[in-house]
């Protein structure tokens, strides 16, 4: 897995666990000072314990995430309709966050369709369990209503997701772009690198064999001015051989120097005779 993913799988669980504990706290006040305590409420807090526990996985696969991301919807989905109905809202947009981030374009809108749907069911279900089985305190029969309508409130929901989806999908792109351009970098620089080392190794090889090709000649000529007894031409050409062999050595260790570092020669062949 990524290095990228796991840091951003871990900024969502620490997102998701500061939900989970609103939600707890907020579920905690509702059955404190507006409803009796009734066996689904505890059936709630298990649910929120249950997605505590679910948002330490660390999934390796993009479809055991997008599971582990439906499940958790579904789950807080069961917590909320229990215990404290409109309480998902952030714990759900943390959700959709999570899906443009990791997960791909078909995935994500499968997520978001999912979270939709399962924000509705939670509503309605909490809606029908406020005011039918659930006993209010005195002076808390209103505590489930607000002034604001509950198409009001779906569409605050629905631009709240589409608004972190598109935030998350914006750093994604951003990440792979920035990803891809150092690996760009990096590869035109390891070209230019090889190019560069062709180039010196092309130059040294046609110098190199001018060089030995000339040093054959004169040395064949010292030969046979030796074999005429003409000595002391015969040094005086091998001295001069001499010279432009050792030339020829200085350079070639310079070039050698140069590869070594990454660089060209910064100054001419002396190699020639």
């Amino acid at each position: 897995m990524k290095k990228e993913e796991l840091s951003l799988q871990k900024i969502f669980q620490y997102l998701e666990g500061i939900t989970i504990v609103s939600t707890f706290v907020s579920q905690m006040l509702s059955l404190s000072y507006a409803i009796n305590f009734h066996w689904l409420v505890a059936v709630s807090f298990a649910a929120l314990l249950l997605e505590v526990i679910l948002s330490f996985a660390k999934p390796v696969s993009e479809r055991r995430r997008l599971i582990q991301i439906l499940v958790q919807g579904f789950v807080m989905a069961v917590a909320c309709a229990l215990g404290s109905p409109r309480r998902h809202s952030a714990f759900f947009l943390v959700l959709g966050a999570k899906s443009a981030a990791l997960l791909p374009r078909k995935q994500m809108v499968l997520t978001v369709v999912s979270l939709v749907l399962l924000s509705i069911g939670s509503d309605l279900c909490g809606e029908y369990l406020a005011h039918h089985v659930f006993v209010h305190k005195i002076g808390s029969a209103h505590f489930y209503t607000t002034v604001i309508t509950e198409a009001e409130l779906k569409l605050y929901f629905l631009i709240g997701l589409c608004t972190v989806i598109f935030l998350g999908r914006t750093v994604v792109s951003e990440r792979r772009s920035r990803s891809i351009q150092q690996a760009l970098t990096r590869e035109a620089e390891s070209l230019a690198v090889d190019l560069e080392r062709n180039k010196i190794a092309l130059e040294i090889h046609e110098r190199l064999g001018h060089t030995l090709a000339s040093l054959m000649m004169q040395l064949e000529l010292a030969i046979r001015l030796v074999e005429e007894n003409h000595l002391e031409r015969a040094i005086e050409l091998t001295s001069r051989c001499h010279d432009v062999a050792a030339r020829c050595l200085t350079d070639m260790r310079h070039a050698v120097t140069a590869i070594r570092e990454d660089q060209a020669p910064d100054r001419p062949s002396q190699c020639e005779p």
